[in-house]
């Protein structure tokens, strides 16, 4: 029995010894089994462990802080519509205002800068629908087959614009925003709806030398959510001077749908 209990202390003992400078960790004190007959102990700095949560605490809100106000680019696709406002009736084309608009559909790419400013640019396409008042005659020399019916001249473009933003409340959405756009008119033409013999007939006609394709102007707005009501303003001319016909208003206002489409 004796020889059975000295074997036990022996094997524990040289277990002991086998794994010298075992740690084990007891409350806030970590003990240091260097041999039976040697331990150690050393207590935890509460306040330094309580400094180190605090400085990646701060850490964290920093990093979130920066995340927050980190350059970010997003996508915004609109459609659009807008009516001919008078400038001068006495030297523009005259036109029924209530059935001349621009139609636009488009995808905006926005790189916000900070929380309040923003910029970006933008490829649309865009319908324009003037509808002349002036019936029975060539108002654009064209040497048309008839004249008798209601006149329009529509154009079909694609073009480019650059614009800042301006926030003035991030959660509901509500920014200013102002820029620049070009047009290029792939599609320009007079159309004549008219009657013949009890039948509605329709007849095109382009002339390039007469219309010009390249348009340009600003355009500036305010946004709510996804409502932005906005005006534009046409710098270059729409038709060639030397045709001698007034000008259609170079002004418009109209509404955008912004990022329902997204």
């Amino acid at each position: 029995m004796k020889k059975i209990y000295y074997i036990s202390i022996i094997a524990i003992l040289l277990t002991l010894k086998a794994n010298a400078q075992r740690v084990l960790t007891i409350g806030g004190t970590k003990y240091t089994i260097h041999s039976p007959l040697h331990i150690t102990s050393e207590k935890k700095n509460h306040k330094e462990n309580h400094n180190d949560k605090n400085q990646n605490y701060d850490n964290t809100i920093n990093n979130k802080s920066e995340k927050k106000y980190k350059q970010r680019t997003f996508n915004e696709n609109i459609f659009g519509l807008a009516y001919a406002i008078p400038l001068d009736k006495n030297k523009e084309l005259d036109i029924d205002y209530g059935k001349s608009y621009n139609l636009e559909i488009a995808s905006l790419t926005i790189k916000k800068v900070c929380k309040v400013y923003a910029i970006g640019y933008g490829i649309h396409y865009s319908f324009y629908n003037y509808r002349l008042k002036t019936n029975d005659q060539d108002v654009f020399n064209l040497d048309v087959k008839t004249t008798k019916g209601r006149h329009y001249y529509r154009t079909d473009n694609l073009g480019v614009s650059l614009f800042n933003r301006l926030y003035l409340n991030n959660s509901l959405n509500i920014y200013l925003e102002y820029g620049a756009w070009g047009n290029f008119s792939y599609s320009k033409r007079v159309k004549i709806k008219t009657w013949e013999s009890g039948h509605k007939e329709k007849y095109k006609y382009r002339d390039s030398d007469k219309f010009n394709a390249l348009q340009a102007g600003v355009q500036a707005g305010v946004n709510l959510k996804s409502i932005y009501i906005f005006g534009k303003y046409q710098f270059t001319n729409t038709f060639n001077p030397s045709i001698n016909v007034n000008e259609p208003t170079k002004l418009m206002v109209g509404v955008q749908l912004r990022g329902i489409f997204d």
